[in-house]
This record gives C-alpha cells, sequence and structure tokens, in this order.
C-alpha cells in the first residue's frame, strides 16, 4: 500500500514493483548501518577525510595487497587481548558512489511519500514515481568479479602504557 497505492497488487507488474522496493530499502538498510563517519560525529569522536592506504607484501614480490585512496578515519573501541583499547580506523571511502547512493535513496524516499501524500491526502500534486523494479541494487553496485581480496579499511590500536 505504502509503495504504490493499492491494498493488494493488481497484478505481476505490481508485485514486481513492490519487491524492487524492498530490495532498495533492505539495501538502503544495509548502508546505514555502516555509517561509521555519521556515528562518530554523533558521539563526538574526531573524524577526518584524508588520503591514505598500505601495501602488504616484500618489495619485488609478486604477490602484493595494496590499497591507497580517500579515506575517513575516526576513532572505534577495539577488544585487545583482556581489555578494550582505542584504535585508528580508516575506512577507504568512493564519495561518487557515495553521493549516488544517497541521491537515490532520497529519490526512493520521495517516491514513497507522493503516493502516501496522493493515496491518503487525496493530493493532486505530481508525483515522482521510481521504477526500482528496472534496476536493482545487484544490478548497480556490481564488484570486480577477478578482484579475491578486498580491502574496505583497517585499524591501527593506539600506543597505551601500563
Amino acid at each position: 500500500m505504502v509503495f504504490t497505492g493499492y491494498i493488494k497488487p493488481e497484478n505481476e507488474i505490481t508485485v514486481d514493483f513492490i519487491q524492487g522496493y524492498k530490495e532498495w530499502l533492505s539495501f538502503a538498510a544495509s548502508q546505514l548501518l555502516e555509517t561509521y563517519d555519521y556515528n562518530s560525529f554523533k558521539h563526538g569522536l574526531a573524524i577526518s577525510p584524508n588520503q591514505n592506504g598500505f601495501t602488504l607484501g616484500n618489495p619485488g614480490e609478486e604477490f602484493k595487497i595494496e590499497a591507497h585512496g580517500d579515506v575517513v578515519e575516526h576513532l572505534k573501541r577495539m577488544k585487545s587481548q583482556d581489555r578494550i583499547i582505542w584504535a585508528k580506523q580508516i575506512n577507504f571511502v568512493n564519495y561518487d558512489e557515495k553521493a549516488t547512493f544517497i541521491l537515490f535513496a532520497e529519490k526512493l524516499m520521495k517516491s514513497i511519500l507522493d503516493t502516501g501524500k496522493q493515496t491518503y491526502l487525496q493530493s493532486n500534486e505530481e508525483r515522482l514515481i521510481i521504477k526500482a523494479h528496472e534496476f536493482l541494487p545487484n544490478d548497480v553496485y556490481k564488484k570486480d568479479e577477478e578482484q579475491n581480496i578486498q580491502v574496505s579499511g583497517y585499524s591501527k590500536g593506539l600506543l597505551y602504557y601500563k
């Protein structure tokens, strides 16, 4: 009802349409659970954008793991042996992908709100309808199939003295 304005789906297209919205909402929820930058701001921890990276492997060897680029750095709690310590968390960020996701999530929310206004308030305003079932998160967020190891971030424990 929220997605389409209909109590029962009228046809197979409506069922696919609703399923597309469900997949996008589920994907959006999973992305929002990983909002380390937002949570750091919310809890008053230090956060900063930067360029950072690392190379794991010996010079001259063919096998190396490398990751370099735009990052967001912030503090996080980390378990170390028998106690909790503070660590510097470095998360790689693809700003184009993040901005695209935010803009698309806003369009999905506006579509849901416009449908609700038209259905419940009998509003005659123009309505934005996103056909979310025509391009799903798996179609948009494809990862490189050949890459076996993927790095999204890393942590470095801060120095502690006993």
